[in-house]
């Protein structure tokens, strides 16, 4: 009888933590209606982990982490209803870029970073609907903005402007429905101009003068509808720099798909 009350409190120790376990947890389950359910991890063929996630009725909620095939982390979303808040990264742990989502489309203010220098800013863009709006501003290593350029519903409309890292402006042109229209300037880093032109509808048209650094002019090239009136080797530099301003100009390149920014 002595020991009849250690026997029974020996009972509750060893029943009592049995009893609070909770049910293994099932894992990548799919309902009877062929949704996704709990907790999620899928896998690469080499073992590595894509993803991992909970959902409710096939919705992802909470934190949702996505992994490339070397088991680096590539984003972080975070869901709260139909929003969701991003971070990207770049493959060596560096974040690439952040920002909201509303469903599947980018919203609000967009940040992007450096994958050479941490946590230094590169772009901040603004989005509307999944679409720039707004003010797209790029940024040198110093911290000086690199480039300004306006977009609506997505494209490029508006003014368009180039700095150097010390701050003065190294070009001026404008978009009108996504295309170049109107004069172009550039200037030398000491500030005297480089190049002036016009665009009719994203083409070269009329003369376009390049100045050396002291002012002096070094060559006039006249453009019919974007094609040099002289086609001679001394023409070749000058078009192909203004065909390579302008295919970077405004150029966004999005951690979402490509997983770097450069």
């Amino acid at each position: 009888m002595m020991h009849f009350p250690r026997i029974i409190l020996f009972l509750i120790l060893i029943i009592i933590p049995f009893s609070t376990l909770r049910p293994q947890e099932k894992l990548n389950h799919i309902d009877k209606n062929g949704l996704k359910q709990g907790h999620w991890i899928r896998k690469y063929q080499n073992g590595q982990i894509m993803y991992e996630a909970y959902f409710t009725d096939d919705r992802p909620e909470g934190e949702f982490k996505r992994y490339d095939e070397d088991g680096n982390l590539t984003s972080v979303l975070n869901y709260t209803g139909d929003t969701s808040y991003a971070r990207f990264y770049h493959p060596n742990g560096f974040i690439a870029g952040r920002g909201k989502y509303t469903g599947r489309k980018k919203t609000g203010e967009w940040f992007y970073y450096s994958d050479y220098i941490e946590n230094h800013l590169l772009m901040r863009c603004r989005f509307i609907n999944g679409q720039a709006e707004g003010l797209c501003i790029k940024y040198h290593w110093n911290g000086e903005i690199a480039e300004k350029l306006e977009y609506k519903n997505g494209i490029k409309s508006g003014a368009w402007k180039q700095y150097y890292t010390d701050g003065t402006p190294s070009l001026e042109s404008s978009y009108q429905d996504g295309k170049l229209n109107g004069e172009f300037r550039s200037w030398h880093p000491n500030g005297t101009k480089e190049i002036t032109g016009l665009y009719r509808n994203d083409v070269r048209t009329g003369p376009w003068i390049f100045f050396n650094r002291d002012g002096t002019v070094r060559k006039e090239i006249k453009y019919n509808n974007g094609i040099p009136e002289n086609r001679a080797e001394l023409i070749r530099e000058e078009t192909e720099y203004l065909d390579k301003l302008e295919k970077e100009g405004g150029k966004i390149n999005d951690p979402e798909i490509t997983g770097i920014i450069r």
